[in-house]
């Protein structure tokens, strides 16, 4: 039950709140507008419905997760609530005709434990306190009942964040670009050496990945390395 933030009882007796938890750093933000929830890099604060994206993680060994596989039933779920206000609102989900599975994922939608796979009592203590008839649980149970859609597994692994598009290690990065930048890096690093008369550096030193994205960067916004190297002075530190 760590990590839960505080509610006051009159906000569970309402069933909502005047604000969202983010479900990554639980800092709360206010809401303006519901918006259709997509699966982010840190993978569990939202979901996708298409079919494709439904599946990620299916191909992930459930021998390798710890916990349970499949979402508890509800009678387990009321365990997991305290307080009567939350029971009365697990009551409301059922009239509201919300699967085990349904509920399980928006839980975990709303909250994911640090280290863990699977939504987990405090995920659906999260859930109560928005209620089924909050405008995000109805775009999630909207987005559950589409033809397309596949419901994940219960239990998955996060997705990997993907790889920011300025990072060194980006797949799409050309040798031609990766030779520009590292041409970039020498040349500015000759320059700081020879106004300060000092040897300059070994061409092959790594670059920090915040300086290779600034170089990275500095290359597209001039269009080429030689236009690059004359707008910034460098022609003659090559």
């Amino acid at each position: 039950m760590t990590g839960k933030p505080n509610v006051t009882p009159a906000q569970r007796a309402q069933g909502r709140t005047p604000f969202s938890l983010d479900a990554s750093t639980m800092h709360i933000r206010h809401v303006r507008s519901p918006q259709v929830p997509r699966w982010t890099s840190r993978g569990h604060s939202s979901f996708n419905f298409s079919k494709t994206q439904a599946q990620v993680n299916h191909t992930s060994s459930a021998k390798t997760l710890r916990g349970p596989i499949e979402a508890p039933d509800f009678k387990q779920i009321r365990k997991y609530l305290k307080d009567i206000s939350e029971r009365e609102c697990l009551g409301d989900f059922i009239k509201a005709g919300w699967t085990p599975a349904e509920l399980g994922e928006y839980a975990r939608s709303i909250y994911l434990a640090p280290g863990r796979t699977y939504p987990t009592a405090s995920s659906y203590e999260m859930a109560m306190i928005f209620g089924p008839e909050d405008p995000l649980a109805k775009i999630h149970l909207a987005g559950f009942r589409k033809p397309r859609f596949v419901m994940p597994p219960f239990n998955r692994l996060r997705p990997v964040p993907p790889i920011p598009a300025d990072h060194p290690d980006h797949p799409d990065h050309t040798p031609e670009i990766r030779s520009d930048v590292q041409e970039l890096a020498r040349c500015f690093r000759n320059r700081r050496a020879d106004e300060n008369s000092e040897p300059r550096p070994d061409p092959a030193k790594p670059i920090p990945p915040a300086r290779w994205k600034h170089y990275f960067h500095l290359r597209n916004s001039y269009g080429s390395l030689e236009e690059a190297l004359e707008r910034r002075g460098l022609t003659d530190y090559r």
